[in-house]
């Protein structure tokens, strides 16, 4: 009893004041699963995830990002097995709605352009591919955060030959300044 006491008469302050403040720069590390469309065969991976941004009000924010995703196996009928990784550099607009005055749970959307690059044994390949997104972040403090996104690549812009695209699922942990 007295250890949920304690516990309550710490977490209840901090969670009151959990709100990040409106406007400012933040870095976000994220891991999670890449689903990787590339060649006609789909596949899964596992990938990490590094953004920088700058909110210029609580309703909109921009944000730099860069992601990679591992080697994974592929198999094509045609082109028998083979491994594929890449990275992903993008900018983006960040719009944000919170949940209420100074709430500290907030929805977030996505809308970007990125430059993917994949690295494949059957050949490589560049290209320039839409980013778009929606998550749900929670602020636990006034410079920590905890949020889990989805961020899809290349799903309205298809690179040509290969109609790649991603379709990503993260837990990120942020730190506004």
């Amino acid at each position: 009893m007295i250890k949920k006491l304690l516990i309550s008469c710490i977490l209840i302050p901090v969670l009151a004041n959990a709100k990040v403040p409106d406007t400012g720069f933040y870095a976000d590390l994220g891991s999670g699963v890449s689903s990787i469309n590339y060649l006609s065969t789909t596949s899964s991976s596992w990938m990490v995830r590094l953004d920088g941004g700058y909110n210029m009000n609580k309703y909109v924010g921009f944000q730099i990002g860069a992601n990679n995703f591992f080697s994974t196996q592929m198999t094509n009928q045609l082109l028998g097995n083979y491994n594929l990784s890449g990275q992903g550099y993008d900018v983006s607009i960040i719009p944000n709605i919170p949940f209420g005055v100074n709430a500290p749970l907030n929805v977030f959307a996505r809308i970007g352009l990125g430059y993917d690059t994949m690295s494949a044994s059957v050949g490589n390949q560049s290209a320039t591919v839409d980013v778009l997104g929606l998550g749900l972040r929670y602020d636990i403090s006034a410079h920590l955060t905890v949020s889990a996104q989805w961020i899809g690549r290349g799903l309205i812009i298809q690179p040509t030959p290969s109609n790649y695209n991603q379709s990503n699922f993260l837990a990120n942990i942020g730190l506004y300044f």
